[in-house]
């Protein structure tokens, strides 16, 4: 079973160490919600409509069940709550499970901009997943947290080539012994394919369906109405 679109998650891994996750775009500072595209099951009725812009895109997703497709961006922070100074030192992906990419109502709010270059690039189809560290010094992934602390950092995952299933771990040293903190819980977080043709939100009250590859205009539905798969 393919998980849907979660939003804010708080995780406790670590009596020392305070960590959440923001999977809204919506809410994180200086990331852009536009650019945005998921997969929603085919037996699912849509409902509802993301609203102005595309500031509501994420949530209507997650009402939908939906599925991040191309790209699964997050926002963590991590607060330090223990005396002595916490090390967060390295930062990897556990691919949870692997399956074809999925088929479905293919949905997405279309880029008003160029993107953000977000800090952490994770490349999903890598065996094993890649994590591209990005910082204007060129300085590998790590900080040192001290009591009410926090640091936060994004991460982009993207895939071409199937839906992933996974989790990040943080490599940790608290009080001088190791320990690995798990993101996401036992479900994870899942990320599937960009599809082709898609329905894309007009940023009002209307959907158009476009193939990408031949550049053409498949049709039109109000708000309103439910979106069919785009066959």
């Amino acid at each position: 079973m393919v998980n849907h679109w979660l939003d804010h998650i708080s995780v406790r891994d670590s009596d020392a160490v305070k960590l959440s996750v923001e999977a809204d775009p919506a809410r994180m500072s200086g990331v852009s919600s536009s650019g945005r595209s998921a997969i929603i099951p085919s037996t699912i009725q849509t409902h509802g409509s993301p609203g102005p812009g595309c500031e509501g895109f994420h949530a209507w997703v997650a009402d939908n069940h939906g599925v991040d497709a191309g790209k699964t961006v997050l926002q963590i922070a991590a607060q330090g709550t223990t005396d002595k100074p916490v090390l967060l030192q390295n930062l990897r992906i556990k691919i949870i499970d692997t399956v074809p990419a999925m088929s479905g109502i293919a949905v997405t709010c279309p880029t008003a901009g160029n993107a953000k270059l977000h800090s952490i690039a994770v490349n999903l189809d890598a065996t094993p997943p890649t994590v591209d560290y990005k910082t204007d010094s060129n300085t590998p992934f790590g900080f040192t947290l001290a009591k009410g602390e926090t640091e936060s950092f994004i991460v982009t995952a993207t895939a071409t080539k199937a839906t992933y299933r996974w989790t990040i771990e943080l490599d940790a040293v608290i009080n001088g012994a190791q320990k690995t903190l798990q993101v996401g819980g036992q479900d994870g977080f899942t990320t599937t394919v960009e599809p082709t043709a898609t329905w894309e939100w007009n940023y009002h009250d209307g959907w158009d369906s476009w193939d990408y590859q031949s550049q053409r205009h498949l049709g039109s539905v109000p708000a309103s109405d439910p979106l069919p798969q785009i066959r």
